[in-house]
């Protein structure tokens, strides 16, 4: 029993993970003996970052491929608030005569009251 007990005290400064490409394990520090021996396994990767090992920390493979994001031209602008001039004719007719009517009225007006002083 006093052997185990001494392993598990001494076994967080024995035993330290080492990695590759390929796989993680730890190794003792005094006999070079291999543990918990297995492959990288985890999170996956992106165009911009490896995958990370979820056991040793490590990144490995290599980086996924670059899929740009494609929008669809019809649906872009189906979905796309509508702005700008909507262009109807009635409406600037009505504004055209009405600046008219008030440049001419303006214009009587002060012609008017020069006449009757």
């Amino acid at each position: 029993m006093p052997v185990l007990r001494i392993w598990k005290i001494l076994t967080p400064q024995l035993l330290k993970w080492q990695a590759d490409a390929n796989g993680h394990w730890k190794t003792c520090a005094y006999c070079g003996l291999k543990f918990e021996t297995g492959s990288h396994t985890g999170k996956t990767a992106t165009c911009t970052q490896k995958a990370v090992c979820e056991i040793c920390g490590q990144e490995y493979g290599g980086f996924a491929a670059h899929i740009p994001t494609v929008i669809n031209a019809k649906e872009a602008t189906e979905t796309a608030p509508k702005i700008g001039d909507t262009y109807n004719p009635w409406l600037w007719t009505a504004l055209a005569l009405t600046a008219c009517c008030g440049t001419v009225g303006a214009a009587s007006y002060g012609r008017k009251k020069e006449i009757q002083h």
